[in-house]
């Protein structure tokens, strides 16, 4: 009986902790996930701010080569 018992609360702790984890994925998922995806889209834009700075210095090197 007393083996029983202990089970039952071993099973109730790993219960609880697998419910902590659940809880914590979810955050992940629905929390932060759409912060990293904000700066991942932030940075794409900055990247593309500064290509668009580079080609346009390499179109001005180049007609300064041609003229």
């Amino acid at each position: 009986m007393a083996i029983d018992n202990n089970w039952e609360v071993e099973i109730e702790k790993i219960n609880s902790e697998v419910k902590l984890c659940k809880a914590k994925l979810d955050t992940i998922e629905n929390n932060h996930l759409f912060h990293i995806q904000k700066d991942i889209d932030r940075l794409n834009k900055i990247l593309w701010v500064i290509g668009v700075m580079v080609f346009s210095q390499l179109l001005y090197v180049v007609r300064d080569v041609i003229l």
